[in-house]
């Protein structure tokens, strides 16, 4: 959870971080609507945290021997985080 967490927390600043330099103006002056801006940003978050609980479940199955019971089950509970 706490890779997740960080992540989460790594994205969201960004927008923070764009407004305050000035940058988020810059984007916004790009023919992208406001929506499209957000969905991007988010896409990237979920691709990051994706990776992360893949990683972590390779990590769980090859280092420590960790056994799926059901492999739809897994990919219904990381798609859920």
């Amino acid at each position: 959870m706490f890779g997740i967490i960080g992540v989460l927390s790594a994205f969201s600043l960004t927008i923070v971080t764009e407004r305050k330099n000035g940058t988020l103006d810059r984007i916004r002056a790009l023919p992208v609507t406001d929506t499209q801006l957000l969905a991007g940003k988010a896409l990237s978050c979920f691709l990051a945290v994706a990776g992360v609980v893949l990683g972590l479940i390779l990590v769980a199955v090859l280092f420590f021997g960790v056994r799926v019971g059901s492999w739809p089950l897994l990919v219904a509970a990381s798609a859920s985080v």
